[in-house]
This record gives structure tokens, sequence and C-alpha cells, in this order.
């Protein structure tokens, strides 16, 4: 008699604090898939040096999607700044093309190669309607361009007869990939498609994208970043 009447007690003080909303289910880290969503992670404050160097600590708070076999991207925020790496360690040159759609009518394009430059693209109108490069111009963000040693490349042409593209990539100096800053208020939204390309020499064809199977111009497809 007395074990049904402390069973009976632990029923309804659990019921009691049910309906007082003092119990409720532990939040679970949000799995998601990153061709359909990415969940930004918040930084730790550690700072990345945009250098295109990968360096210890710089990273290990982002979170990590493999492109392919070759190329990894970054994924982090902190303090209203939007943290993303590519890195590409096994090519001596990679120029990524990034793409946030700012609204339904507009599509930002960040370029990182030896110049830095931003444009605006139009979904769904031709191509001769979008506004040209600006280039130098890289108003609110940041990334590392494409550097290289023009005294071994013309010393490379001039003495030894490599072709260009060949000295082009044996006088570059040492780097890992791109690592590129931007302040999350200039994409405009806490939530917005993305897309990214990733163009290698000889070919710069644009084979390497994520996610997979999207064009440029339709964003149909593209990922969901979530800040």
């Amino acid at each position: 008699m007395r074990g049904l009447f402390i069973t009976i007690c632990i029923v309804l003080f659990f019921t009691l604090l049910i309906s007082l909303g003092c119990v409720y289910e532990v939040d679970q880290p949000v799995k998601s898939n990153p061709n359909v969503v990415i969940n930004i992670p918040q930084g730790n404050g550690n700072p990345v040096l945009l250098d295109g160097m990968f360096s210890e600590g710089e990273w290990d708070d982002a979170l990590m999607v493999p492109m392919n076999d070759s190329i990894t991207l970054y994924f982090k925020k902190y303090r209203g700044h939007f943290y993303l790496g590519v890195y590409t360690p096994i090519y001596a040159i990679s120029v990524p093309n990034a793409f946030f759609q700012l609204n339904d009518s507009t599509i930002l394009q960040l370029h990182v190669s030896a110049q830095l430059g931003e444009r605006l693209l139009k979904p769904g109108l031709a191509d001769e309607d979008d506004a040209s490069f600006i280039w130098g111009y890289s108003d609110g963000w940041y990334a590392n361009e494409s550097r290289w040693d023009q005294n071994l490349r013309s010393h490379l042409i001039d003495s030894i007869g490599q072709d260009n593209n060949e000295a082009f990539e044996m006088s570059m100096f040492p780097r890992e990939g791109t690592e590129i800053q931007i302040l999350q208020s200039k994409l405009q939204s806490d939530i917005l498609k993305f897309r990214i390309e990733i163009l290698i020499p000889p070919e710069y064809d644009g084979h390497n994208h994520f996610p997979s199977g999207t064009t440029i111009k339709n964003t149909d497809g593209w990922t969901n970043l979530v800040f």
C-alpha cells in the first residue's frame, strides 16, 4: 500500500512539473545536409590571418565541408564577421568565385585571384545585363590574393624556357588556399542561398563547384547559409 502511495506521488510530482514547463527535452545539435543548409557555427575568437595558409588553430572552430577529394570548405562566424575558407593544398593556383543571393533579383559575386573583384548578377537574365566587375574593390570583405615572385617568373621564362603557365605556378609564393572575411551586414540577411566554384588551371572551367549540379544564374539547388 505504501509503495502504491509513493508511486502515485511521483507521478503527480512530474505531472505538476510538466504543467509548469519545468521538464523539457534537452536540445540536440542541429544536423544539417550541407547540400541543403549550412548552419554557420560561432567561432571561438581565434584570429584568422588572411594569408592563404591554414595555420594551426585558425579553423579548428569552423564547420568543415569536403567539396571533393582535393578541396575542403570551412565556415564560421564571429562578432558580425563571416569567415569562408577554401582549402586547396595540392594546387599552386586556385581561383574561387563565391555567389550569394541577396534577394530575388540580385546575386553578389566575389572573385579572388591575382586581384579581388565583385559584381552583381541578375538571375535569369542574359550575361550582358550583368554589371561588370569592379576590380580592386572589396567593400566589406577581404581575402588573400594570389602572389608570385615576378623576378623568378621572368627568369624561368626568359632563361630556362618555361612556358608562361608553368613559370607562373613555379613562381607562386606558398599558399594552401583562400581565406575570406566578409561583414555579415554585406550579405543583408541571416539566411541566404550560397554557391561557390573553384577555377583550377589550365582549364579554368568551373567544374569544381558546390553544391554539385548547380549553375551560376539559377539558384535552384544552392545551399542555404544560416547565421
